[in-house]
């Protein structure tokens, strides 16, 4: 399991215990991903290239082999195509949530009902046989591929810390004690809070939180570049945006985007499911829509 959990990571064996946690994981991560991706492509069309042309008892050919192997190839072109232009690999969504399954289902269904669209248009006969074999079978590897990556991640940052990201808080002290303790709730959680940047007068060196420890404080919201290069950290929560108006937090965007450093906002709002949450631009303003509970099931009887 160790030994997997580093490729997935793109750390060394040797080097493993070494290496400090950080967001470095997330680019051999990707690697995996990529590697998922062209395994399960290959896999969905050459099998069903194998079932449905290749001369089994009862297949009927009425095409020479070459021509369904050209097919076959631009088949898995476009969807491996089509996987990269919905960043189903991005940074931003693999590891956690429903979103990367989301870009896997919609990539893959956009280059299937392309197919589709083309053989009505241009009187193609487009092998349903076919189809109907490399659509399950790609769903099928795709995603299991991903939540198989997703449970070795999870497992090592559980036993080993590593596969994590460091996180400087910027926040009211409140704020910070709630957020590093909904993130400490989660063994699972890819983040891990290093510090904080205490918003307005605050006169200790660290904020005690219950079940989860101390925090070291470093300055104020002015000094959180300063604290990004003594904690190594590798994003920025922004866990109380009071004292930063949408201008301070533009130029903070800036800045960190020359060092490489993601910038999240924490919109203070907890135990809420996600369904129930809905960002919505409005007039260049993110917006968080909360709606209102509704009861499923045996609860809505």
């Amino acid at each position: 399991m160790v030994t997997v959990a580093n490729a997935i990571v793109g750390i060394p064996a040797k080097e493993a215990d070494a290496r400090p946690p950080g967001g470095q994981w997330r680019q051999g991560y990707g690697h995996w991903l990529l590697a998922v991706d062209v395994i399960g492509v290959l896999v969905a069309v050459g099998l069903a290239h194998w079932l449905r042309f290749g001369r089994l008892p009862g297949t009927q050919v009425a095409q020479p082999s070459f021509y369904y192997t050209i097919v076959s190839a631009i088949i898995a072109l476009s969807w491996l195509l089509m996987l990269s232009v919905h960043r189903t690999r991005s940074p931003r969504v693999i590891g956690a949530g429903a979103e990367e399954y989301r870009r896997v289902w919609v990539a893959t269904l956009s280059v299937f009902g392309a197919i589709a669209i083309i053989s009505l248009l241009f009187r193609v006969d487009a092998p349903r046989g076919y189809l109907m074999i490399a659509l399950p079978v790609g769903l099928v590897t795709l995603i299991g591929g991903r939540f198989v990556a997703r449970r070795v991640v999870v497992a090592t940052r559980k036993k080993r810390g590593r596969c994590t990201t460091r996180v400087l808080v910027v926040g009211n002290p409140p704020a910070v004690r709630d957020l590093a303790r909904s993130l400490a709730r989660d063994l699972g959680s890819e983040y891990h809070v290093v510090g904080a940047c205490v918003c307005g007068p605050y006169a200790g060196d660290k904020i005690d939180i219950s079940g989860v420890g101390s925090i070291l404080t470093y300055g104020d919201e002015a000094n959180v570049i300063d604290a990004l290069a003594e904690t190594g950290a590798d994003a920025v929560a922004l866990s109380a945006t009071e004292r930063l108006d949408g201008r301070g937090i533009r130029d903070l965007s800036w800045d960190l985007e020359k060092l490489d450093v993601g910038l999240m906002v924490a919109p203070g709002v907890f135990d809420v499911a996600g369904p129930r949450l809905m960002m919505r631009p409005v007039a260049g303003l993110p917006l968080i829509h909360v709606e209102k509970p509704q009861y499923g099931g045996a609860k809505r009887v």
